[in-house]
């Protein structure tokens, strides 16, 4: 989490809506210019037009040299959110993917968060780790009625798993970051209390306490 928080300014709103509408904005290049008014007022459309970086494509495995106005604006960012305009389009959990794919290979990011639980993230992550199992099986169970039960994201996870096989000294991790919807078993807190008891064992008594009234059969 971010010590210091930064507010999206109107021009970083102009960028959000245009990355989602195809094309990517750079900041600097957002000065309008005079063919950018009409009547003696700004015309945001041909200021768009002016500063706009067209995306070449949606689909991942392509040239990305036109994701380099994108990574311009990321700068040395810690977090980039990624959203849609609507759930289970193509386009969009495509272009997650290519952006995430970028992100890791040109920006040295290592994680992809999802809407999904904390329980589901770490069955995903052990498969993109170990390889154990299978990705599309793996993405029924974790992800079935939920908007990211899509091909799209069989094709991400199977990316994660290639990539931490040639990557093993970097590998690339999935989380799972909603904590209100956990699917809890033995196993999912046994993940928790064995590191607790190799790490911090003198802290375990009061963890188990804790978890009292949340595990199963507790």
């Amino acid at each position: 989490m971010a010590t210091q928080r930064k507010y999206t300014s109107r021009r970083g709103q102009l960028a959000t809506a245009a990355f989602a509408m195809g094309a990517v904005l750079v900041p600097g290049a957002a000065q309008a210019a005079p063919a950018d008014t009409v009547g003696g007022k700004r015309n945001p459309v041909r200021a768009l037009e002016h500063a706009a970086h067209p995306l070449r494509s949606t689909e991942p495995g392509r040239n990305t040299t036109d994701l380099r106005a994108l990574g311009a604006m990321i700068g040395d960012a810690k977090v980039v959110g990624l959203g849609e305009a609507t759930h289970g389009s193509h386009e969009f959990f495509a272009m997650k993917e290519r952006v995430f794919r970028y992100l890791v290979e040109e920006k040295g990011f290592t994680t992809f968060a999802l809407e999904v639980s904390w329980s589901a993230g770490l069955q995903i992550d052990e498969y993109v780790h170990t390889g154990k199992g299978e990705a599309r099986k793996i993405a029924k169970e974790t992800l079935a009625n939920s908007p990211w039960d899509r091909e799209e994201f069989v094709s991400l996870i199977k990316w994660m798993r290639n990539y931490n096989r040639n990557h093993p000294d970097r590998m690339a991790h999935f989380m799972g970051d909603d904590i209100g919807a956990p699917a809890v078993s033995d196993a999912f807190f046994g993940r928790v209390t064995d590191y607790v008891k190799q790490n911090h064992p003198g802290t375990l008594p009061q963890l188990q306490q804790a978890l009292h009234r949340t595990a199963p059969d507790r």
